[in-house]
């Protein structure tokens, strides 16, 4: 399966996230009936929420972790509210309260675990971005001060933009995990962009064995210089948590699932094939150039 074939879905779970957006959807088609009428200036908006809560409910459930569950959800939840205030003040401020209480607790969840790492690095990289200001990046994601201080600093010491006339020798580069910046938009405005160009690691068979034909025609390539260390020391270039902490992130649920099937590591599969195929070349900026080896 693909990603668009549910591959990446994740089961239909009793989480707080979708309990609070069944109870929203019950509880609006409990109670929109009698606020539909002829005389209702609000009917038709609120009949379209309610067709765009419907249909919106394969979003929510499809994916099924917290952060599709809220945006899907957010017909169902705007639905809900002023049919809510309208019946009794107490259950809106409740709905108010449970809403902020678990999607507020989610996200800072899904940034603090997720994309935390990600975060902190851009603030310190960031031009103009003060020593302190990076700090306090790093406090509103969960992480210590430090590390906000830290990437500051190595952002202060490292140049940001890679050197294009640099990079000119080595074209038409190939960039097989795409850019962190706008480098590959100044490369494609030059011609010096190749094939392949993709955004990320394969997620099927199929992807990596493409990515792999386009690879074989490419005598350089292009890759930030931290996945380009990993491929070096033999690690893979994404880390990643247990199975376990990254369900209760992502579905606010504390349950490992079994594994029922041995899945390839396709992140391995690549690194191992970059790994044999080419050496460092050049560095500039955050970026190093590969070249295929003879």
């Amino acid at each position: 399966l693909g990603m668009a074939g549910g591959a990446l879905n994740f089961p239909v779970l009793p989480s707080p996230a979708v309990l609070l957006l069944l109870g929203a959807l019950l509880a609006s088609a409990a109670l929109l009936p009698r606020f539909v009428s002829r005389s209702e200036p609000a009917t038709p908006a609120l009949l379209a929420l309610g067709a765009a809560g419907v249909v919106m409910l394969a979003g929510a459930l499809g994916r099924a972790d917290t952060s599709h569950v809220y945006f899907y959800g957010l017909a169902v939840a705007f639905l809900a509210a002023p049919l809510l205030a309208a019946v009794r003040g107490r259950a809106f401020a409740l709905w108010v309260v449970a809403f902020a209480a678990v999607f507020v607790a989610a996200h800072w969840l899904i940034l603090h675990y997720d994309y935390g790492h990600m975060i902190v690095q851009a603030a310190g990289r960031t031009p103009g971005m003060p020593r302190a200001a990076a700090g306090r990046v790093a406090l509103a994601v969960g992480w210590a001060r430090g590390d906000g201080w830290a990437a500051w600093e190595r952002g202060a010491r490292a140049p940001v933009e890679p050197d294009l006339a640099a990079l000119a020798r080595y074209r038409p580069l190939a960039a097989p995990l795409g850019f962190a910046d706008g480098t590959g938009l100044a490369l494609a405005e030059r011609g010096w962009l190749g094939s392949p160009y993709f955004r990320g690691v394969p997620f099927t068979r199929k992807q990596l064995d493409t990515m792999e034909r386009h690879l074989d025609r490419a005598d350089h390539i292009l890759l930030d210089k931290a996945t380009a260390a990993a491929l070096r020391g033999g690690r893979s270039p994404a880390p990643g948590r247990s199975v376990g902490a990254k369900n209760f992130v992502r579905l606010m649920w504390p349950e490992s699932f079994p594994r029922v099937n041995e899945t390839p590591d396709l992140a391995q599969e690549l690194r191992e094939y970059l790994a044999k195929h080419y050496r460092a070349a050049a560095e500039t900026g955050r970026y190093t150039v590969l070249e295929r080896k003879e």
